[in-house]
C-alpha cells in the first residue's frame, strides 16, 4: 500500500472522542487513530462515566482501523481506572452495558 494519501486520524479530549467515533466510518486512506486523552463529560446526568464506557464499547463493536490511546496516570480529567475500563469496553466484544 502507498503511504502517499495515507491519514492517520488523532484528536484530544472531546475529540479524541470523536477520533474514535470516526473510526467506525468506511474512510479512504484512514490507517489509523490516535486518542490523546479522549471522553466527554456530561455532569448533568448522573450516570455519564457508565455510559461513555458503553459509548467506547459500541464504538469498539464498529471499529475499522487500529487506535492507539494515551492517557496520563496523573491525568486529572480521567483518573484511572476510568481510561482502562474505556479502552477494556473498546476492545471486549462481551461488553455487557447492564439494564
Amino acid at each position: 500500500m502507498s503511504t502517499e494519501n495515507a491519514i492517520v486520524i488523532a484528536g484530544q479530549s472531546d475529540g479524541g472522542l470523536t477520533t474514535i467515533a470516526l473510526g467506525t466510518k468506511q474512510i479512504p486512506g484512514v490507517l489509523g487513530l490516535v486518542n490523546f486523552s479522549g471522553g466527554l463529560r456530561v455532569r448533568t446526568c448522573s450516570d455519564w462515566p457508565q455510559r461513555l464506557v458503553a459509548t467506547y464499547a459500541a464504538y469498539g463493536k464498529q471499529a475499522r482501523y487500529p487506535s492507539l490511546w494515551f492517557y496520563g496516570d496523573n491525568d486529572q480529567n480521567w483518573p484511572q481506572p476510568m481510561p482502562q475500563q474505556m479502552f477494556s469496553a473498546y476492545h471486549s466484544p462481551h461488553y455487557w452495558r447492564g439494564a
